[in-house]
């Protein structure tokens, strides 16, 4: 990897990491300033219990997504796809990728109709 694409990748991590840091802080501070009121109503406190559910199964999906784009890579080496010049081993490992979050996808539309 290049060295000012390394330098670019582990600075926009930390600044993304260092953020969600930051985030999860203000988010608890604001929930307990709310809660601490005396007249929110019960609508309010449900909304704020509630966080984003839209992320079911975090674990299964990062795992899914991890397997994947091992895989894809597994794969690339055994084809001795990854050559200098060719973008043909990044879209394998990203076509790997993709599927294993389509996997997810499936897993929980699925899990969803089943609790409906």
């Amino acid at each position: 990897m290049a060295d000012g694409v390394q330098a670019a990748l582990v600075i926009g991590v930390m600044f993304y990491g260092t953020l969600m840091i930051i985030r999860t802080f203000i988010d608890a501070r604001l929930k307990r300033r709310v809660i601490d009121k005396s007249d929110v109503n019960t609508q309010a406190l449900d909304a704020l219990a509630s966080t984003d559910k839209t992320d079911k199964f975090p674990t299964l999906k990062w795992g899914l997504v991890a397997f994947f784009g091992g895989f894809g890579l597994v794969i690339v080496d055994v084809l001795n796809a990854f050559q200098e010049d060719s973008p043909l081993g990044y879209g394998i490992v990203l076509i790997f990728v993709a599927a294993g979050f389509l996997i997810y996808y499936m897993i929980v539309k699925s899990q969803e109709s089943k609790q409906q």
